[in-house]
């Protein structure tokens, strides 16, 4: 870690664990292991989770999906987008014309979107269907139903153009 970064991190409230450079998980499965042992539920903000390597994306929004059970929430930001992995009833706050993905990680998944332009009532969902693919926030409040299965929803920073 760069030392200009420690030096702003308010030390009443930040642990900082250095994690040896050779092992066999990656950072952010040492951090979930670690709060688990702590035995740490609240929500979990995880920044620089999503830029770099693809692979290492991919593999954090899959620990996150695996892990999303054992915490209140889960939320990945940076400058984009805002991503979470969903099960059950969840009530969102985001912009109108926000553009919002909800990506199957489990086999199947049953949900229902209120709130969107493509609105969706108990739809089944195979894991690799592009049915979830950009929909469009209308309203302030949006509630996404997630009746089985697991989803990981992208909601983009910069809104939609259309109208």
């Amino acid at each position: 870690m760069v030392p200009e970064l420690l030096a702003g991190l308010d030390r009443d409230r930040t642990r900082v664990v250095i994690l040896p450079a050779h092992k066999d998980v990656s950072d952010l499965e040492g951090a979930f292991d670690l709060l688990m042992t702590m035995e740490r539920h609240g929500s979990m903000l995880v920044l620089a989770g999503l830029g770099g390597r693809l692979d290492h994306c991919l593999f954090n929004l899959q620990l996150a999906a695996r892990h999303l059970a054992d915490f209140d929430g889960i939320t990945f930001e940076d400058d984009r987008c805002l991503v979470r992995p969903l099960a059950s009833s969840n009530a969102l706050r985001l912009l109108p014309r926000t553009t919002v993905s909800f990506v199957p990680v489990t086999g199947e998944v049953e949900l229902s979107l209120t709130g969107f332009e493509y609105p969706l009532s108990h739809a089944v969902v195979q894991r690799g269907s592009t049915r979830t693919l950009s929909n469009v926030t209308c309203g302030l409040v949006q509630q996404v139903i997630v009746e089985r299965g697991t989803i990981v929803m992208i909601a983009w920073k910069v809104q939609s153009d259309i109208p």
